[in-house]
């Protein structure tokens, strides 16, 4: 029996897990229906309360895919590449000479051919260039290394290289670079030991991330109880959004979604100066969980508005100074570490900015949001032009992409701003750290971001106690995210088909509280009342027969 246990689970591919995912989900998602239909029945409690740890703990392991881990290893090399090398050389890298100096590196380890017949991302505009080229002076990168610091560089890159096959290692070349802000290389260079890289530093580093979403789904627990943890762990660990296959076994990419979660947490239970100092480091580690403050500036602005004054809570006001305390401490943090000293540090932002203005100018196939929609056309689909471009690869779709948008961009700013106003309506009248956690709604409406980053959802979860019905909907969404891409077998159909689900879910969230009718309750009582009058009619009937 054992044995073939064993035997199943080391033939689990990521088809299988994909159907254990969904079972899970969709199991959730018709235990928590159940539970609308009759919360007050006490004969299922036991039951329900039981199903819903076991499909918790099960979708805890879903995420860290059973312990397949990659197919097998735990260690996700792509990612570490990218932010170890990037954080640990980024004072003679930036933002831009990642894939250039290790171009360089690989042609100095004699593997010219290899480079030179190669397509490497351009990290200057983030275009697709012939290696060659990239290749063509190699001063304009060991210019910026010591020898010594050179001879490491070119050290660690030989040991990425050496745990990837040939073509992994071209497709490395080829992605988006390294993107963490100075704040989150503060951490990262912190953590970095100052010697050649080595599997026991890449292991340790690839532990952090574990220990951190343990962590928060600890805090979880703490500020709200068991069963919201269990239906959080649900949604973090079945969607297809935020799979392992991206960041799992990397170094430290998911610390804002834990902080942000964290910072929620504290805010529920009272402490709002720790809430605010936390999502503020999120906020700075990733920039974008800023919306989740944003959710709670709308309702401290709309009581503003209302009381016609410029006083805001006292709460609110301990959440402002944790988020000051914050900004200004990593910030100043992130000028001395980062840059080795303040003018290298300012240096670093405008490098951070500039990058940030590229990506969001470079549409890709697994973006997600509002924009993405609106960029979508079933005309310049990949599947009918990817295939085609002028001078690099893809070029073709993304100036599609771009011309589609343009023509759409007045939709896009007319449902920005009413969405907006509609959110500020539902937060004045919430608690605090429900505003924040509906601050997410903005994620998908304003932003557009690659589909990973929709781990933040997951703080979606803490409304169920308040909102039992979002907790079927969201597990809802976390079932339909896998099966999106059985049907829709190109990436930037099923990403835009996701994108659509997401927006409704917001959509629908939002206006549901603003506008609280009970519809599921409504109409499973009048089930209850159709069968109970249909009983008493046949009763009477049998009555008047007799």
């Amino acid at each position: 029996m054992i044995e073939t246990l064993i035997g199943s689970w080391q033939r689990l591919d990521p088809g299988d897990l994909s159907v254990i995912k969904c079972g899970v989900a969709s199991a959730a998602t018709l235990l928590l229906a159940w539970n609308l239909a009759s919360p007050a029945d006490p004969r299922f409690q036991r039951l329900r309360l039981g199903a819903l740890s076991i499909l918790g703990v099960l979708a805890l392991g879903c995420w860290w895919e059973l312990g397949r881990f990659h197919y097998p290893t735990y260690v996700q090399v792509h990612e570490h590449y990218h932010y170890y090398l990037g954080a640990k050389y980024f004072p003679e890298l930036g933002y831009t000479r990642l894939y250039e100096c290790t171009a360089v590196a690989d042609v100095e380890a004699g593997l010219r051919r290899q480079v030179t017949s190669s397509w490497i991302r351009d990290l200057n505009t983030n275009r697709l260039s012939p290696g060659a080229a990239i290749v063509s002076n190699p001063a304009d990168c060991t210019t910026h290394f010591t020898p010594d610091r050179w001879e490491m560089f070119k050290s660690d890159v030989d040991w990425f290289r050496s745990h990837r096959t040939p073509e992994l290692w071209s497709e490395a070349l080829v992605d988006h670079g390294y993107n963490g802000t100075p704040v989150w290389a503060v951490a990262a260079t912190l953590l970095i030991p100052n010697r050649p890289v080595n599997d026991t530093d890449i292991l340790l580093l690839a532990l952090l991330d574990p220990l951190l979403i343990l962590v928060m789904f600890g805090f979880v627990w703490w500020a709200f109880d068991w069963q919201t943890t269990c239906l959080a762990m649900i949604w973090w660990g079945t969607n297809d959004l935020s799979t392992y296959l991206y960041t799992g076994g990397a170094f430290l990419r998911g610390d804002w979604l834990a902080f942000s979660v964290i910072g929620v947490c504290l805010v529920k239970r009272g402490r709002p100066a720790l809430g605010g100092f936390a999502l503020t480091y999120a906020a700075l580690l990733r920039i974008f969980p800023i919306f989740i403050i944003v959710g709670l500036g709308l309702k401290s602005a709309m009581r503003m508005w209302r009381a016609r004054t410029f006083r805001i809570d006292p709460a609110q006001r301990a959440f402002a100074v944790g988020s000051v305390v914050a900004a200004s401490l990593l910030v100043l943090l992130s000028l001395i570490v980062v840059g080795r000293g303040l003018s290298g540090g300012v240096q670093a932002w405008e490098g951070f900015v500039a990058n940030s203005q590229k990506h969001l100018a470079t549409p890709l196939t697994n973006n997600m949001g509002l924009k993405t929609v609106l960029s979508f056309s079933p005309s310049t689909r990949s599947a009918v032009i990817g295939q085609f471009w002028i001078d690099t690869p893809w070029d073709t779709w993304s100036e599609a992409r771009h011309r589609v948008f343009e023509q759409r961009q007045p939709v896009f700013w007319l449902l920005m701003v009413a969405f907006v106003v509609l959110l500020a309506r539902v937060v004045e009248a919430q608690e605090d750290w429900v505003a924040l956690v509906l601050g997410t709604t903005l994620v998908p409406v304003i932003t557009e971001l690659t589909c990973y980053y929709y781990a933040v959802f997951v703080l979606f979860a803490l409304l169920w106690r308040k909102w039992p019905w979002s907790g079927a909907a969201l597990c809802a969404l976390a079932a339909s995210s896998l099966l999106v891409p059985v049907v829709l077998r190109s990436a930037d159909d099923a990403f835009t088909a996701l994108s659509v689900l997401t927006l409704l879910f917001v959509a629908t969230l939002t206006g549901a509280i603003l506008f609280p009718i009970d519809t599921t309750r409504t109409f499973l009582s009048g089930i209850r009342t159709d069968s109970a009058n249909a009983i008493y009619q046949k009763s009477a009937e049998s009555e008047r027969s007799l």
